[in-house]
Parts: structure tokens; C-alpha cells; sequence
């Protein structure tokens, strides 16, 4: 039974994959085939307006209504605009419009949304956009701890970061689509420190861009921290020379500070917002 899942002390790239989409969809709890998907419109049954259609919808949970008259609504707006071939720069749905796909609060250059646009049903394209985040949070989950232990115990260190309490009550919100890329964040990050190879540190700058794009400024925040405190806890464990350390820290600033000059278009929108 072990080597069905080991292989050379590596989990199987098919058994890995298989299992965390099937861990995805066991969470999700939604079947996309029946007509369900992971969005809260168990609320809409409960507000006056739409009494008259005398739905019998149980309430499952009162605190998701960002998602129905906030997040939801800009991603079916933004998907609409761009599949009849227009840029959604503005979204006059809102009470005196808003910023629309240049903000990047709204998480549109994320896979998740690239994901959500493919589909037209947009039940249909938010229930397997939220498989697309699970994964990629698995997957950069193992990806960084596999190189700190061993593969059965980043295996389930993956599972217990992805669906940690944080991540669970703010699935549906930025927060989660910008906390999966930390794991990324962190394991491009220690990759640099062991090998400064072009290849590692374009890989920072893109899980950088990655981790800003998600929508959710102080989780970002929290993610560069936790790359602060690895790269210290890294120098201090192999007792790097000072000079090597200005040197590297001054080329991975230079890499992460490329994210954030790419990022500039989606992020000074959000001035308004601050405003």
C-alpha cells in the first residue's frame, strides 16, 4: 500500500493531484451537475424582495453577504463586459459606479477569475473557480514544506494550511485568493536563499505579483512578514557572511520590487478606495 503513493520517498504526481481535487470537491460540498454552487444564495431567500417567490431554502450562514452585493456581482459584471469583447474599466451597477478590473481589490488577474470567465453559467464558473484556488494553495503548501520535511508529513501540512480557520472563514473573500500565495511566496523565496539562480528569482517576482493581484492588501503584508522571517531565520541558521547577506538581500528587493512596478496599474486605483 505505501509504494502505490511513494515512489523514490516522493508522493506520485497522479496520486497527489487526484486526491487534492477530490479534497477540493469533498470540501466545496456543491454538485455543479444538480443545479448547486458555492455561493451563499441561501441568503437571497430571506430578503424581502424575493418573498414573493415563496422559496423553501435553508439558511445556512448569515455572514456571507459580501460575496452576493459585493464580489460576486463585479466578477459577473467584469465576465460579461469582457466575453461580448470590452474592457470593464468602469461598473455602473453599483450606487454611483465603481472601479471595476483596474483595481486590483477586485482579484480579476487571478486565475481564479481567468477560471470563472471561461465558463458562461456563473454558477457553474464560481464553483470551479474555487477548486482552482484550493489547488494552488495545496500545491504551494507542499511544494514549500517538501522541502523541509518529508513528503507524507507536506502531504497533510498542505490540507492543515488550506482550510486553517483563517482560510476557512474567509474563503469567499480576497483574503483567501491572496493567503494561497504565500506558501508560493515562501518557496520561491527559500529557493533563492539556497540557489540565487535567475530561474528562483523570477519565480519570487511572480509569486510576489501573484500574492499583490489577490486582492487583499494586509494578507499581503502578512505574507511578505512571514518571507522577512524565513529569510532571517535562514541567515541565522547557516551563518552566512554579512556580505553575501547585503548581496542577496539587496538582489531579492530588487526582484520584489519588480512585482510591485507591475503591479502599479491595479495598484494606485486603490488610493481611491484608502481615500
Amino acid at each position: 500500500m505505501y509504494n502505490l503513493f511513494l515512489n523514490n520517498n516522493k508522493l506520485k504526481p497522479v496520486f497527489l493531484i487526484t486526491s487534492f481535487v477530490v479534497i477540493a470537491v469533498v470540501v466545496l460540498n456543491a454538485n455543479p451537475f444538480n443545479g448547486e454552487t458555492v455561493a451563499p444564495m441561501d441568503l437571497l431567500s430571506n430578503r424581502q424582495g424575493w418573498h414573493s417567490l415563496q422559496l423553501s431554502i435553508e439558511h445556512i450562514h448569515p455572514e456571507r453577504s459580501d460575496v452576493l452585493d459585493g464580489r460576486l456581482p463585479n466578477w459577473i459584471f467584469m465576465k460579461h463586459e469582457i466575453r461580448n469583447g470590452r474592457f470593464p474599466i468602469w461598473n455602473p451597477t453599483r450606487a454611483g459606479g465603481v472601479q471595476a478590473i483596474q483595481s486590483f481589490t477586485r482579484s480579476a488577474f487571478s486565475p481564479a477569475f481567468l477560471t470563472f470567465c471561461l465558463f458562461e453559467s456563473d454558477a457553474l464558473g464560481y464553483y470551479i473557480s474555487h477548486i482552482v484556488n484550493i489547488l494552488i494553495a495545496l500545491c504551494g503548501t507542499f511544494l514549500f514544506l517538501r522541502k523541509i520535511v518529508d513528503p507524507v508529513a507536506s502531504y497533510f501540512g498542505s490540507i492543515v494550511y488550506t482550510f486553517c480557520g483563517f482560510n476557512a472563514a474567509r474563503f469567499f473573500w480576497p483574503h483567501y485568493s491572496t493567503s494561497i500565495w504565500i506558501p508560493w511566496l515562501l518557496f520561491a523565496g527559500l529557493n533563492c536563499l539556497q540557489s540565487m539562480q535567475i530561474k528562483h528569482l523570477v519565480g519570487l517576482s511572480l509569486a510576489s505579483l501573484m500574492l499583490i493581484l489577490g486582492g487583499f492588501p494586509m494578507v499581503a503584508v502578512f505574507g511578505y512578514i512571514t518571507l522577512g522571517i524565513l529569510t532571517l531565520s535562514y541567515y541565522w541558521n547557516h551563518r552566512i557572511p554579512l556580505k553575501q547577506i547585503l548581496f542577496q538581500v539587496s538582489v531579492l528587493g530588487l526582484f520584489l520590487g519588480a512585482s510591485f512596478l507591475i503591479a502599479a496599474p491595479t495598484i494606485y486605483p486603490f488610493k481611491e478606495v484608502l481615500g
